[in-house]
């Protein structure tokens, strides 16, 4: 079985735009490993637009646990694996 269908990585953001675009290349890499989940909770910039370049983005009001929870709920995979922008 290929770990990339076993684990989800959860991301929660809130305008992280600039960060997604300087890391880009971390980001297309990070997508190799996992299914990627982006937990929005309102941003203002371009970050959700940015972020469906990587992987999932979903939406749900801020709070970094609330979008945690979300993500966690919404993933398909066997483990999940928490980053933080």
């Amino acid at each position: 079985m290929l770990l990339i269908n076993m684990i989800d990585i959860i991301i929660p953001v809130l305008n992280e735009e600039k960060i997604l675009h300087e890391k880009r290349d971390y980001y297309v890499w990070l997508k190799e490993q996992g299914q990627i989940i982006f937990v929005d909770g309102g941003s203002r910039d371009r970050t959700a637009h940015l972020a469906q370049e990587f992987g999932r983005v979903i939406y749900c009001n801020p709070g970094r646990s609330s979008q945690m929870n979300q993500g966690a709920l919404t993933g398909t995979g066997q483990y999940v694996l928490f980053l933080h922008v």
